[in-house]
């Protein structure tokens, strides 16, 4: 197996593992380290039309956008060299996630990207060590006039 693909099934291996505690996605937002506990972070909200962001900032470099309106996360969007715990960012939807993750995965191979595409949750994954991503909502909850492309 080629370094690139081995790096590949680590990281979605390390996705798959990583344990959930409490909701984000559908519920309140998390205003806390619980999205990445080994690192110390600075929180900043942006307001737009119909909804506002908080924009996490991790002191690894790990930058964590939380999609809020009415009080509840809507979306998530991510980036940086290490991954959010997914299980904290996901909450009650991970294992939905896990298992459309699965799905992907045996229907494309080991591709570094995953996409799970559903009517309660769209999310996409991916990455290589030291450079991930990925973003993630929930159709239904999106805010009238609110565009999936707005979270990124």
């Amino acid at each position: 197996m080629r370094f690139r693909e081995a790096a590949a099934c680590a990281a979605m291996a390390a996705f798959c593992l990583t344990p959930a505690a409490h909701a984000a996605l559908g519920g309140t937002p998390s205003y806390s380290n619980d999205l990445h506990p080994t690192a110390t972070a600075t929180v900043a909200t942006q307001t737009e039309a119909g909804y506002s962001i908080n924009i996490t900032t991790f002191s690894d470099g790990l930058v964590v956008r939380e999609y809020i309106a009415s009080g509840t996360v809507f979306g998530a969007s991510w980036s940086g060299a290490t991954m959010p715990s997914l299980g904290e960012l996901f909450g009650s939807y991970y294992t939905q996630l896990q298992q459309g993750a699965a799905a992907y995965r045996n229907a494309n191979g080991g591709l570094s990207m995953v996409v799970v595409d559903q009517s309660t949750l769209f999310a996409q994954v991916g990455g290589r060590a030291g450079a991930f991503s990925g973003r993630a909502y929930l159709p239904r909850a999106l805010p009238s006039g609110v565009s999936a492309d707005a979270i990124q």
